[in-house]
């Protein structure tokens, strides 16, 4: 199963017929190569039926990675996406990846609380009743932090850059010629990103460094 760059799959595993001004294009093999994840996701979500382990299973699903890079986009691929969204494709819809968990006990619910990959570990945790009192962690459990949780970025983004509940801001040189870029469920009226969060999303990116740098090397 992989929905990956550059989204090329072989013709035997194509799930579904894409209009025709999509074929040929980046968006319509990200569409294409999403659909045979889903068609695969499926298979094995009915497996663990069949087995009989469904309901005492906690399933977590996420995008390990941002969705379709905005920087590879032509000038047909950016049509496209304002096709499909509405609107002009920008970089908040880009790092909005889905995080879906079922577990027997979850109940059904859409949460608008942001969070990353570094919350999945004190959230699952909290779902299997793992303590992490003597354990080193970064991260939230999104289903109990209400609180405005604040996200640093790097790597796809200049390092500086982070995500609060309402808003993507990327630095420029520094905090005061940054950008900020509402989220798909802000408006541009609702975004706030001061310069404390900015010298925390950076101060959270020298603690998760210096971590790293301390583990000990594997021979």
């Amino acid at each position: 199963m992989s929905a990956h760059h550059p989204y090329t799959i072989p013709e035997d595993k194509y799930r579904m017929t894409l209009p025709e001004r999509y074929e040929g294009t980046f968006v319509g093999d990200y569409i294409r190569s999403q659909n045979y994840a889903d068609d695969a996701l499926g298979k094995f979500i009915d497996q663990l039926k069949q087995d009989g382990v469904w309901d005492n299973s906690l399933v977590v699903v996420y995008g390990d990675h941002l969705g379709l890079p905005i920087y590879s986009l032509d000038n047909k691929d950016k049509e496209l996406m304002h096709e499909i969204y509405g609107r002009d494709y920008n970089s908040a819809d880009m790092i909005n990846i889905p995080l879906m968990i079922h577990g027997g006990d979850v109940q059904p619910e859409v949460m608008e609380q942001v969070g990353g990959q570094i919350d999945l570990l004190p959230t699952i945790a909290n779902l299997l009743g793992a303590p992490l009192d003597q354990q080193l962690h970064f991260g939230q459990d999104l289903i109990n932090h209400k609180d405005n949780n604040l996200l640093p970025e790097r790597y796809y983004l200049p390092s500086g850059t982070f995500i609060n509940q309402s808003t993507l801001y990327i630095p420029g040189i520094g905090y005061e010629d940054g950008t900020k870029h509402p989220l798909p469920h802000s408006d541009e009226q609702s975004t706030q990103a001061s310069q404390a969060e900015f010298e925390r999303a950076l101060q959270l990116l020298h603690l998760s460094d210096s971590y790293i740098r301390q583990l000990p090397l594997h021979q």
